[in-house]
């Protein structure tokens, strides 16, 4: 039987510079031809994701919020993180990126029904939900055996990833340098994150060799343009 309703987290910004985060039931639209839907089972929490769920807010504002729904979180915003969510007040937006799942109904055409039963990676919002229904055609079909879990983060990193490979070579570098432990995973201030001039003598050593290195990520002292100065490489930034 296909589902005709399911749970999704939503966001909302408010009038009163909080935030609030809502487990809401809304309706499933019936596939069409050319649809599909996913069970949802497994969902990563990328920085983007964090983005649109809380909006910059203070996170050590966060209280249990039952007025907006039996499960639901506010938190407040600084006045800056609320000019840069102005164009989202009062609008309820669903989370989730991407994720996986199991295709539990589809719609009549036979690239639809070809998917019944099959594990998928899917993206393109509102995947933090129970139910998602999305074209047949933007379902990546996964080997028979992979669970959704490992399905699930199959778009926003591996792009990304790309991303700084076609750029590193597109702009002439000959290697590519991240540095890990700045970033959401591994940031843990300045006892995790590399050195300014460890970074420096990277890039000057890897110069000696040849190579014109590309370094993204953070360091824990120095600016951006200081690195820049020293080591005359316009890829020099933490992202």
């Amino acid at each position: 039987m296909t589902p005709t309703h399911t749970l999704q987290l939503h966001s909302t910004v408010h009038e009163d510079r909080t935030v609030t985060l809502a487990l809401v039931e809304a309706d499933l639209p019936a596939p069409g031809p050319d649809e599909v839907v996913v069970r949802m089972e497994a969902a990563p929490i990328n920085p983007s994701d964090l983005g649109v769920m809380f909006a910059r807010a203070n996170m050590s504002t966060v209280v249990r919020d039952d007025s907006v729904a039996a499960h639901a979180v506010r938190a407040t915003l600084s006045r800056e993180a609320m000019q840069g969510a102005a164009g989202r007040i009062g609008l309820s937006l669903p989370a989730g990126n991407e994720g996986g799942g199991v295709v539990v109904a589809t719609g009549t055409s036979e690239v639809a029904k070809a998917l019944l039963g099959k594990v998928v990676s899917i993206r393109g919002g509102a995947m933090y939900a129970q139910y998602r229904c999305i074209a047949a055609q933007e379902c990546l079909v996964l080997p028979e055996g992979t669970a959704s879990v490992d399905a699930a983060s199959c778009f926003v990193n591996p792009l990304t990833a790309l991303g700084m490979v076609e750029t590193m070579r597109m702009e002439g570098h000959t290697g590519l340098v991240h540095t890990a432990a700045a970033s959401n995973l591994g940031g843990d201030g300045d006892r995790s994150e590399p050195r300014c001039e460890d970074l420096q003598s990277l890039w000057l050593n890897g110069a000696q060799a040849g190579l014109r290195l590309w370094i993204t990520g953070g360091w824990a002292n120095g600016t951006a343009s200081h690195v820049r100065h020293v080591m005359g490489c316009r890829g020099m930034a933490p992202d």
